[in-house]
């Protein structure tokens, strides 16, 4: 006699079982709050001026809510580009394609909310 044995697994539970945290680890926690939670708040009041400004700005967040294109060029002056006539407004002709922004007057844009 013989017998037949596949290796065919079983699912019987779609869900995904995660086992409780550990008393331990809530203590371990604990413990590290109490004794450098003090220094943590600190380091994180901190102003660094490292953190979080690495790559370009988004100009439109800088400029208000109705804007002309000279203070579109004046915010780009600031942030070191090129405030040249053509760039500025192919700069904002961008965010009129993406809806960014719709145009008022010639030269008087507004932001869409």
């Amino acid at each position: 006699m013989k017998l037949l044995i596949t290796a065919k697994p079983v699912r019987s539970c779609t869900c995904i079982w995660r086992p409780p945290i550990p008393a331990s680890l809530k203590y371990d926690l604990w413990c590290k709050m109490q004794f450098f939670g003090a220094d943590i708040e600190k380091a994180n009041q901190v102003e660094d001026t490292r953190i979080g400004t690495r790559g370009p700005k988004n100009l439109l967040e800088l400029l208000p809510d109705e804007f002309t294109l000279e203070d579109a060029k004046r915010v780009r002056t600031q942030q070191g580009l090129s405030n040249e006539d053509h760039k500025c407004q192919k700069m904002i002709r961008t965010w009129m394609n993406r809806k960014y922004v719709i145009q008022n007057t010639e030269y008087s844009f507004q932001k869409c909310k």
